[in-house]
C-alpha cells in the first residue's frame, strides 16, 4: 500500500544470476531499480556497485529512479560496509540511498519502495507534460503587423529598424 492506493510492482531479483549473463533485456524495460546489498558483506556491496554501473550503462541517457539500499542495519556488530561508503557510492551513481533492516522494521522497507514509486510517478508525469516554448520578446501582434505592413497608430511609436 502506497499513498492510500495499491500499486502493482514487478520485482526481478538479479542477485542469483551469474555476472556474465545478467538479464540486460529485462533491466532495460524497468521503470525503476532497487539495488540491495548487505552491510555485513563487503562482496555484496561491490556487486551492488557493479549493478549500479550496469543500470547506468543500459538506461543512459534516460533517467529512471534508482535506490541503493543497505540491508541488515540491525546487525551493526557484523558491519563490513560503513554508512558513509554506501552514501558515497550513491552520490557517484546519482541515486538515492538508505539503510534498512528488513528483519526488524518492515515499515522502513515499505517507505523505501513507496518513495521509489512516487519518483516513478513524477518521472512519468514529467514525460507527459508538453515542453514549454521560449517566449518571444516581441509580441505576436507586433510581428504580424511588421509582416503584413500594418502601421502602428499608437502615439509615442517606438522607432523600427528597416532593412
Amino acid at each position: 500500500m502506497c499513498d492510500d492506493g495499491l500499486r502493482e510492482v514487478e520485482i526481478l531479483d538479479i542477485s542469483r544470476w551469474p555476472d556474465d549473463c545478467l538479464p540486460t533485456d529485462r533491466i532495460q524495460w524497468a521503470d525503476a531499480c532497487v539495488v540491495i546489498y548487505s552491510i555485513c558483506d563487503r562482496e555484496s556491496f561491490i556487486r551492488a556497485h557493479d549493478y549500479l554501473n550496469v543500470i547506468h550503462r543500459l538506461k543512459a541517457p534516460s533517467y529512471i529512479p534508482v535506490v541503493l539500499l543497505g540491508n541488515k542495519r540491525d546487525l551493526e556488530h557484523a558491519r563490513q560496509v560503513s554508512f558513509r561508503e554506501g552514501n558515497e557510492i550513491s552520490i557517484q551513481c546519482g541515486c538515492d540511498f538508505d539503510e534498512v533492516s528488513a528483519a526488524d522494521n518492515y515499515a522502513e522497507v515499505n517507505n523505501a519502495f513507496c518513495n521509489l514509486i512516487r519518483q516513478v510517478r513524477i518521472s512519468q508525469l514529467q514525460q507527459c507534460l508538453p515542453r514549454q516554448r521560449k517566449r518571444s520578446i516581441i509580441p505576436v501582434s507586433k510581428m504580424l503587423s511588421a509582416v503584413f505592413g500594418k502601421k502602428d497608430t499608437r502615439k509615442n511609436k517606438q522607432p523600427s529598424c528597416s532593412l
